[in-house]
């Protein structure tokens, strides 16, 4: 799905967390391309995505990879970060309302095609 995106992915905000030699969490972060239109330097990135098994030793580890992507974004000189489409009953939100506040909404849509 983000294999288009690969040109402008910064290794650095692309997180794996590993136990055991097993992948139990990661962090996919970009850079925030859509400034680049409107003329300025891009100083945002984007969280995109983060994911953890559902374990109890790993708990609290989505807290720790967005702690991390956004020190390591501060370090390579982003001044904002954006936690993207998060949805209103998620887990996720939890995380994000240590560091953030919702900046827009969306209504998500569906039509069953089967009929």
């Amino acid at each position: 799905m983000y294999r288009p995106l690969l040109p402008i992915v910064r290794p650095e905000l692309v997180l794996l967390a590993e136990k055991a030699g097993r992948c139990v969490g990661y962090l996919f972060a970009i850079p925030d391309l859509a400034m680049k239109m409107r003329g300025p330097e891009i100083d945002t990135f984007i969280i995109k995505t983060v994911a953890v098994l559902p374990e109890p030793q790993v708990r609290g580890l989505g807290s720790l990879l967005v702690a991390r992507a956004q020190q390591i974004g501060r370090e390579l000189g982003f001044r904002r970060c954006i936690h993207a489409l998060m949805f209103e009953d998620n887990i996720s939100l939890n995380i994000s309302r240590h560091y953030a506040s919702v900046m827009r909404k969306y209504t998500l849509y569906s039509k069953d095609l089967t009929q």
